[in-house]
This record gives structure tokens, C-alpha cells and sequence, in this order.
């Protein structure tokens, strides 16, 4: 909420109209993944598997709120997806659990 506010707070002192302010509900979780990812990076030492599925996910939600702040085109967007999940797969089969 407090993230929330602070965009509102910034759009309304700056004049910047953010059309689509419904998807800081994606992009906060999204980030909220990535940090968790560096946290269990951090604690265990490696890249295990808990620190690669935030990871994974961590990137496609933030993706998914990009697209809808910057009004992408989901087609030009979705080989991203891909690369994100087979990068994320290649990861679990080059480092295991």
C-alpha cells in the first residue's frame, strides 16, 4: 500500500497520468520474488532451487507488469516468456537441486 501511494504521491506532483496503476499489483510481488531470490542466494551460499523458482517467477511477473505499464506488445513480448523458462530450466539442469 505504501508502494501504492507513493506512485500516486509521484504522478500527481510530477503530472504523469499512469494508465494502468492496476498492475502494481503484478510488478510488487514480482519484485518481492527477486528479492526473496537474493536473499536464498545469499543464505545458502548457491543458486539452488528455491533462489531459481523465485528467480523464474520473479522475472515473468515483473515482465507481465512491464508490458501493461509500457503498453508492449504482447506479441513482441511472449519469446521473452520463453526464455525466461528455458534459461530457468537450463539453470535446474546445470546446477540440480
Amino acid at each position: 500500500m505504501i508502494t501504492v501511494g507513493g506512485v500516486f504521491l509521484l504522478t500527481t506532483v510530477l503530472g504523469y497520468s499512469l494508465q494502468n496503476w492496476w498492475a502494481l499489483f503484478i510488478l510488487i510481488p514480482g519484485l518481492s520474488k527477486l528479492v526473496h531470490a537474493t536473499q536464498t542466494y545469499r543464505r545458502d551460499g548457491r543458486f539452488s532451487h528455491r533462489a531459481r523458482h523465485n528467480f523464474t517467477w520473479g522475472l515473468i511477473l515483473t515482465l507481465v507488469a512491464c508490458t501493461f505499464f509500457f503498453s508492449w506488445s504482447w506479441s513482441a513480448i511472449w519469446p521473452v516468456f520463453l526464455i525466461i523458462f528455458g534459461l530457468g530450466a537450463l539453470l535446474s539442469g546445470l546446477l540440480g537441486n
